[in-house]
């Protein structure tokens, strides 16, 4: 398992358990193994962006910036 893999799976876990296991429109969430691999990769995508962001804090003691893209 990557540490990608682990990170993701623990971020989608960590957010099921803050919505109550409740998608955003009321159903109920499924389990990380039951995700298609699209999904498991679009978490994976987020662990690593959000890993690089705290290894770059942790070397700079900055707030590095946040691209326009990644905005909400």
């Amino acid at each position: 398992m990557t540490r990608e893999h682990w990170l993701a799976e623990a971020g989608y876990r960590s957010y099921a358990c803050a919505m109550g296991n409740r998608t955003a429109r009321g159903l109920t969430m499924p389990i990380w193994d039951e995700l298609p691999p699209e999904e498991h990769a679009a978490w994976q995508h987020a662990a690593a962006a959000i890993r690089r962001r705290v290894v770059l804090h942790a070397l700079t003691a900055d707030e590095p910036e946040v691209p326009d893209a990644e905005r909400e």
